[in-house]
């Protein structure tokens, strides 16, 4: 269950990397195309994926121990104070037995589709602005 757990846990990390690298590229394309709804709907609804997937992620760490006994509280109290957190039974429940690893997988794959259509979506913008500014030369000459 601890392999589960740490693949589980390495998976979330190298994500949020992964995403924290291209970020500033889409919230440039919303800076350099504002007024193209298409793009914006493309982006938003990305970053929605994008905070669902965070938000599931801090679910995921933020596992608060669900036994009364003073022994869970006692090594979580010292987990706090030393600002250090160590994989609990539940967290380990959670990444063996229950389908969360799949609602991830789900999330990123919807992340990779909605941010490739983003890409799309920056492309078009360019050529329409790029056409636009053509049309607009050819017709002050």
């Amino acid at each position: 269950m601890a392999i589960r757990e740490i693949e589980l846990s390495d998976k979330i990390a190298l994500s949020i990397l992964e995403l924290l690298q291209h970020i500033g590229r889409w919230e440039t394309y919303l800076q350099l195309w504002p007024a193209t709804p298409r793009l914006c709907a493309a982006l938003t609804e990305l970053f929605a994926q994008i905070i669902n997937f965070l938000v599931r992620a801090i679910i995921y760490y933020r596992d608060p121990p669900h036994s009364k006994c003073d022994i869970c509280f006692y090594s979580r109290y010292l987990d706090n104070q030393a600002n250090i957190y160590v994989a609990t039974p539940e967290r380990y429940r959670r990444a063996a037995f229950t389908f969360f690893n799949e609602k991830i997988e789900k999330i990123l794959a919807n992340i990779v589709r909605l941010a490739d259509n983003s890409e799309k979506e920056a492309l078009l913008a360019l050529q329409i602005g790029m056409c636009q500014s053509l049309i607009n030369l050819i017709i002050l000459f």
